[in-house]
């Protein structure tokens, strides 16, 4: 049989035996692996919108086509150039930890239930490695598959042929990432910043050291190996030398780190906030294949309770959509020019704020009527926004940005600042609902790397910040907090913190909780093990319900009344 035609043979196999059915990004997807650990038991959690495919890991098989495994779930897609795509294989035990297709275009998987499988162009699966641990694996070009046990220190690099043997080529190593590199040699990054590359025999060669081990590495099918931190970067192997992509990396702000090619040699780069792009090396554009619609800095609820999410294309002179969440789905209400939404804010029933920043233009604030769908400019301001809220009491506009200070419109339209704290950071603001203004303030971090000094302020007479909490007594793992000031005088804080304070039990070494300021002045644990990333957080001024969105979707806290 040819491989065109068993290419086809096999994708029709896999979507007659597997397929789970078709969406989109903006539908209902796989159920969460993690929903969350109350420790208050007055506090209720649900779903308010969950996203239906977050891409943790894309390749491409021989014929072209897109397959991307949803974060930390059980499903395979198949991804068409629309952002359609379809399940074509559901792991009935364990989540699926990473996908690829051999020269035959037989798809092998592995599994967090430590093992590894082949699917071949008739459907029948084969458990071919019985052992491991959520194996991240890449596949040269005799088949074999080059793999790690998940990324980290200590890590071995192992060599799996096809008929399941299994060996060590390299021990003992410190593994950010890894791919197959020219004539079947392994390159990898390291937690040094350090690309090596490691020949057959198990020879390792540094070929460049970096300020930086956030990044990833690809190699497209002309042998061209890259560096990704945001930019595109070209490694020449013999001297080390790193040469960047010149008109995207001027252009694009994108943090994406992974990346796979396609037989023309153009790049898929995704990460699973801001979906899947496919970059023309050649033509120089950039495109958007798939939206994940997962974690965002623009969330609100209107007096009447209803959801709003904003979604950007994260290109260059794009545009950023705002949607009303209705019964877990998401519903077009108006785009506006900005290809990255930096805030959200709600005003009565009918307007909404958004604010939106372009890596190509300048950044705005915008006011949408939600019963005509316009739009227009309310201000221009400065990049890097952090917050957007409202006041509920007098209607006034307050933002606050990154590295500066804190904004607002007052009664006769003039813009007014108010100073921060030295030197800060982050500013992330919310209102109670008498007109108080709470903010989470960080400090630029003099030790890299680890958290900075940031607590929990109120802004009290003459413009004077109030500390309610140092929030680094709470938890000296912090990473990153917003306020959510509840309608009954409570404030929250949605963190990410590394859980050595908690126990029994948590499932990652990292990861989002909810605390509450108590009366003692510390931060009182509600609830842990939430999705990781939260980017914004919002209070329900009809219910007093406090919301949060994370890559994952959105979740409701429902509060003790």
């Amino acid at each position: 049989m040819s491989r065109q035609r068993l290419c086809a043979a096999a994708a029709a196999v896999l979507a007659a035996v597997f397929c789970a059915g078709a969406g989109n990004a903006a539908g209902s997807g796989q159920n969460w692996a993690v929903f969350g650990r109350l420790v208050n038991r007055d506090y209720q959690m649900e779903v308010a919108y969950q996203t239906a495919l977050i891409p943790d890991f894309v390749c491409l098989d021989n014929n072209d086509r897109i397959f991307a495994i949803n974060n930390s779930g059980r499903t395979i897609f198949q991804v068409q150039e629309n952002g359609e795509f379809s399940a074509v294989y559901t792991s009935p035990d364990a989540p699926v930890s990473c996908v690829g297709f051999d020269s035959g275009n037989n798809m092998w998987f592995s599994t967090g239930g430590n093992q590894i499988f082949r699917i071949d162009a008739e459907g029948n699966q084969t458990l071919v490695v019985a052992n491991g641990a959520n194996r991240i694996f890449r596949i040269d070009s005799r088949d074999r598959l080059i793999a790690v046990d998940y990324y980290g220190t200590h890590k071995d690099i192992q060599v799996i042929t096809p008929d399941g043997n299994v060996s060590v080529l390299a021990a003992d190593m410190d593994i950010k990432y890894h791919i197959v590199g020219p004539a079947d040699s392994v390159l990898l990054l390291n937690y040094l910043g350090q690309v090596l590359q490691i020949d057959a025999s198990g020879v390792q060669t540094i070929i460049a050291e970096r300020d930086s081990f956030d990044a990833g590495l690809a190699m497209g099918p002309d042998g061209t190996v890259y560096v990704l931190d945001g930019r595109i970067q070209i490694l020449d192997l013999g001297s080390g030398r790193l040469q960047d992509v010149q008109w995207y990396s001027k252009k694009y702000q994108m943090a994406m780190f992974n990346a796979a090619f396609d037989s023309m040699g153009r790049m898929y780069l995704y990460t699973g906030n801001t979906g899947l792009y496919r970059v023309d090396l050649q033509l120089k554009t950039v495109e958007q294949i798939l939206n994940s619609f997962g974690s965002t800095m623009a969330m609100a609820v209107n007096a009447d309770g209803k959801l709003f999410l904003a979604y950007g294309d994260n290109l260059p002179e794009g545009k950023s959509t705002v949607y009303q969440v209705d019964q877990g789905a998401l519903t077009a209400v108006a785009s506006v020019p900005g290809g990255m939404p930096r805030g959200l804010a709600a005003s009565g029933t009918d307007t909404l704020y958004i604010a939106t920043d372009d890596s190509a233009a300048d950044a705005y604030i915008y006011s949408v009527n939600l019963i005509s769908g316009k739009y227009w400019k309310v201000k221009k301001v400065k990049h890097n926004l952090d917050s957007l809220v409202v006041n509920p009491v007098n209607g006034q506009l307050w933002w606050s940005i990154r590295y500066d200070k804190v904004y607002h419109i007052n009664a006769k339209g003039d813009t007014v600042y108010t100073s921060v704290i030295k030197n800060p950071d982050d500013i992330f603001l919310d209102f109670g609902p008498d007109g108080t203004l709470y903010a989470i303030i960080w400090k630029f971090r003099e030790v890299q790397p680890g958290p900075g000094p940031h607590s929990l302020y109120k802004l009290g007479e003459k413009s004077k910040w109030v500390e309610l909490a140092d929030m680094l007594t709470n938890d000296p793992g912090i990473w990153w907090a917003l306020p959510a000031a509840g309608l009954d005088g409570s404030v929250y804080a949605i963190a990410s913190i590394d859980g050595s304070t908690i126990s029994p039990s948590r499932s990652e070494s990292s990861f989002d909780a909810v605390l509450r300021l108590n009366e003692a002045g510390g931060m009182e644990l509600i609830g842990y093990d939430f999705p990781y990333d939260c980017m914004a957080a919002a209070c329900d001024p009809s219910t007093g319900d406090i919301l949060f969105c994370h890559s994952s979707g959105v979740y409701r806290m429902k509060t003790p009344k």
